[in-house]
């Protein structure tokens, strides 16, 4: 067996591999092999150049696009891109202290459905439960948070259909918002969004990482660490299954499940050893957020943080801050995570997502073109033949 021919797609070279062709890279691996093991071969490396090529089409040109924006910026010093906040509007946070956390692995970061709004300001959760579903068989108590009681089965399917499609193409703005945050390295996010959409942001940049979802079931799960990240959607995950803390009952027998179950082990550890937790999108005037936060066992003396986009009564703040040592911060979403993520990239954390893309596509099809010379059996073959046509797919 020889891999004389064998083409590295790793580590600086990357940015040479625009003129490969199918010609310059060789999987086939001798003269034994039966007609139909070549030809697959043959049309795999084919497959591995053209996506080589397309990425070089595509995604550099976003690469080019992204560097003219910048250079346009360094242009315009005059009137550079503005952050609406600065660490001075923040004298209750110790960035320096934040970044340390988030360098060291040591800050948690919490998502909740608040993030998700429309144009109009809209909580787009809410308004889809009440113009779209809401109905004389299934009432949605906008008071309370929840669905009818026994309305579990007649949910499933319009949760489904809603957040694995239409809901994606209305968060445009909480998409925008998650995008800049997975650009920082928080090796555990947990959720209590009913969509997937942070997930769906790291798998179309093939950003390592693990994603899971309470199901009612003890989940072994790896340790998070900061080369693969976890996402945990701790309530559930409508796009998946169309299931999610939806009624009272469902809230009331997630409250007195087995804690292993609730929050899976290694997921609890990290959480038990953290320093600095930070709350966005949360609303916490909603009784149910807070009972689902005694969910879990913070360190006694880390601090919490969390970001008020939406108007709290101070007595509210302070049964908050009382029971669960959580600071109040009155400021835009968007604004804070755009400070946030200037501060991370000047201490040098932070990655683009384009490049995220790019390395980890070209290291995928390294591993794939690897297989390929190793084996000379048609059945393993056609498999690897459908992980590049998933590559595929993240081209378009």
């Amino acid at each position: 067996m020889t891999t004389d021919n064998k083409i590295h797609t790793f580590g600086d070279n990357n940015i040479n591999l625009q003129n490969i062709t199918a010609n310059d890279i060789n999987i086939i691996t001798g003269k034994e092999e039966n007609p139909e093991v070549t030809a697959k071969k043959q049309e795999i490396a084919s497959n591995i150049a053209d996506l080589i090529k397309q990425r070089s089409a595509r995604k550099l040109k976003k690469i080019i696009a992204d560097l003219i924006k910048k250079l346009d910026l360094k242009h315009k010093e005059k009137e550079p891109h503005k952050i609406n906040a600065s660490i001075d509007d923040f004298d209750d946070i110790d960035f320096d202290e934040l970044i340390d956390s988030i360098k060291f692995n040591n800050c948690i970061l919490f998502i909740g459905p608040e993030l998700s709004i429309n144009e109009e300001g809209e909580n787009i959760h809410l308004k889809h439960y009440q113009e779209e579903i809401s109905s004389r068989k299934i009432i949605f108590d906008k008071d309370e948070g929840f669905f009818m009681p026994n309305s579990e089965t007649k949910l499933i399917n319009k949760m489904k259909r809603f957040y694995s499609g239409a809901f994606h193409e209305q968060n445009k703005i909480g998409s925008d918002i998650l995008e800049k945050l997975a650009q920082i390295p928080f090796n555990l996010i947990i959720s209590a969004c009913p969509d997937d959409t942070l997930h769906k942001i790291f798998d179309e940049h093939n950003k390592k990482h693990n994603f899971i979802y309470y199901n009612e079931d003890e989940q072994k799960v790896e340790e998070p660490t900061k080369d693969k990240p976890m996402i945990y959607n701790f309530l559930g995950n409508s796009a998946k299954n169309g299931k999610f803390i939806f009624t009272f009952q469902q809230f009331h027998d997630y409250i007195n499940q087995k804690q292993a179950i609730k929050i899976p082990v290694n997921i609890d550890a990290k959480i038990s050893e953290a320093v600095q937790f930070l709350f966005i999108g949360f609303d916490f005037k909603k009784w149910y957020n807070r009972l689902a936060l005694a969910n879990f066992k913070f360190n006694e003396g880390a601090e919490r943080i969390t970001l008020e986009n939406v108007k709290t009564s101070d007595m509210t703040k302070m049964f908050v801050e009382k029971q669960f040592n959580i600071s109040y911060i009155d400021t835009n979403y968007n604004d804070f995570v755009d400070l946030l993520l200037q501060q991370t990239h000047n201490a040098s954390l932070t990655i683009s997502l384009t490049e995220i893309f790019i390395k980890n596509t070209l290291n995928a099809l390294e591993k794939i073109r690897v297989k390929a010379i190793d084996t000379n059996k048609l059945e393993f073959l056609i498999e690897i033949e459908n992980q590049i046509n998933q590559i595929k797919e993240k081209f378009f």
